[in-house]
């Protein structure tokens, strides 16, 4: 009788790779990323249910947050009025309202955002100035896109999905990161190798702005910034 074998160990399960949004809010990036569970259900729930409540009274919701603006600043006259009298703190706000902005800080700003400003802008110019007509069908196509999507759906309903996927989509990413990576890497290749074979011709035909700010030395300048 051969002698009996031991089983094999079961492989340990293999942990998906945690992944980080291009987000500064580290709390938001655990949030959608549902780090913790009960906090991004009750977050998602109580988006569901705000979208619901719009959705199904009927009410406006510019209305409803002009009243709700009316509410928070007859609500700060009060609580001040009443620490005024019985000599409490006043509302509690972020300090900038309170302390202003110092010039370093409107420095920081300004460094952050003008290259990005000024790339907008470059490419604003390649469309009413250069009439370079690859800029001019990205921008045609986006706003067709977005004419043909408000026409479907309206604006609360499309910020409630929009909302949705990104509860949704970061963690469908992160639970099947190797298998999306491998889908996109494949989509790409086969994406460049129909445009080297049939478009890359008439591509290089399409009149390009000759003035127009490169889009390389603009990617350089923002990853200096950053």
């Amino acid at each position: 009788m051969p002698p009996k074998t031991a089983p094999a160990a079961t492989a340990a399960p293999v942990e998906a790779a945690r992944v980080r949004l291009p987000i500064r809010s580290a709390a938001l990036n655990d949030l959608l990323l549902w780090r913790n569970p009960i906090k991004s259900g009750v977050a998602l729930l109580a988006v569901t249910a705000v979208y619901a409540f719009f959705k199904y009274s009927k009410l406006n919701l510019l209305v409803v947050f002009l009243y709700a603006l009316i509410s928070l600043v007859l609500g700060c006259f009060l609580w001040n009025s009443y620490a005024d009298f019985s000599h409490k703190s006043p509302v509690p706000v972020p300090g900038f309202i309170t302390a202003g902005v110092s010039e370093e800080q409107a420095k920081q700003v300004a460094e952050r955002y003008t290259v990005v400003a000024n790339r907008v802008l470059g490419f604003l110019k390649r469309v009413v100035v250069n009439h370079d007509i690859a800029a001019t069908s990205q921008v045609v196509g986006a706003l067709y896109t977005a004419a043909r999507i408000a026409a479907l759906v309206s604006p609360l309903t499309l910020a409630y999905i929009l909302v949705v996927l990104a509860f949704v989509l970061p963690k469908a990413y992160e639970m099947r990161k190797p298998q999306v990576d491998a889908a996109v890497a494949k989509a790409r290749a086969q994406a460049t190798r129909i445009y080297d074979q049939y478009l890359r011709q008439y591509m290089s035909r399409v009149p390009r702005a000759s003035n127009a700010e490169p889009i390389e030395i603009l990617n350089e300048e923002i990853k200096k910034v950053e």
